[in-house]
């Protein structure tokens, strides 16, 4: 009951590239050297301070890195994420947040099947660490913009599953900015790249939208514009397949209910009109 060329149909994928580099740097620094004078992670100083040089010029050229390979890096982070404490992991998964658009770091997380599932499976592992959390949301949010993204050995199905833990289960108590932009951004790629076999699965489409509507609810402005985009695009998807049966009644009585507020922000009102339009 909406044009083509609304809200849901022009949504575009988007991706966390900017970060404070400098800042990265010394934090990477600092907790590598707190680790003691000698130990295998000093690497990791190497690749930051190279990011601090490369990446705001072309974040999609090889990175230049030197005495280790890129396979031995990816080894690298997965040690890290098993022996480093959680509190201290927020800027390694950074590091590879934006190591993955350089061409020669894609290629090998996409080719790592431990990587991969290892760095999905910290937001259930850590769940009640935001930092963590928001740095692996913003990782999947990255990965989802590359068309071969489905090269890696992860599906959506396991994507939702994991990031829907931490705010479906209520363990992460972050209310920063940062945390709900995060997972407002990796929602909506989802939502752009679901397909009919997410539909099929009312478990997996039920949580996705439980999720949608629980970080609305935080009424983080910014945040709420994304979801709202991200929730239009899954049910229109929902509607197309001829699968909104699969969705729950609560939730569709939920969302109705929270469509009929009217924001103060213009650019919101518009996509919950679009909403309205959706829903009738």
């Amino acid at each position: 009951s909406s044009s083509n060329n609304d809200i849901f149909s022009s949504a575009t994928l988007i991706s966390f590239e900017a970060g404070n580099l400098s800042g990265l740097c010394k934090k990477m620094q600092q907790f590598v050297e707190e680790l003691g004078p000698e130990n295998k992670y000093k690497p990791f100083i190497d690749l930051a301070n190279s990011l601090s040089i490369q990446h705001s010029e072309n974040h999609s050229s090889p990175l230049n890195i030197q005495n280790l390979k890129e396979n031995e890096i990816c080894d690298l982070f997965l040690k890290s994420f098993e022996e480093w404490p959680a509190e201290k992991l927020f800027p390694v998964i950074d590091v590879a947040r934006l190591i993955i658009s350089h061409s020669n770091f894609k290629k090998a997380i996409l080719s790592n099947e431990s990587f991969l599932k290892t760095i999905l499976k910290l937001c259930k592992k850590y769940s009640n660490v935001g930092s963590v959390c928001m740095m692996v949301f913003r990782f999947l949010t990255n990965l989802l913009c590359y068309e071969n993204w489905n090269d890696s050995n992860l599906t959506l199905q396991e994507i939702i599953e994991f990031v829907c833990f931490p705010i479906l289960n209520e363990t992460s108590s972050s209310t920063t900015k940062g945390f709900y932009s995060s997972i407002s951004g990796i929602l909506l790629n989802i939502s752009i790249k679901s397909s009919e076999n997410i539909f099929n699965d009312k478990n997996i489409s039920n949580q996705f939208l439980k999720t949608c509507l629980t970080v609305i609810r935080k009424n983080d402005l910014n945040a709420n514009k994304n979801l709202w985009i991200a929730m239009g695009i899954f049910l229109r998807k929902i509607l197309e397949n001829g699968k909104i049966l699969n969705v729950e009644e609560n939730i569709v009585s939920e969302i109705k209910k929270e469509i009929l507020i009217n924001p103060q922000d213009e650019s919101l009102s518009l996509v919950i009109n679009e909403f309205r339009l959706l829903m009738k």
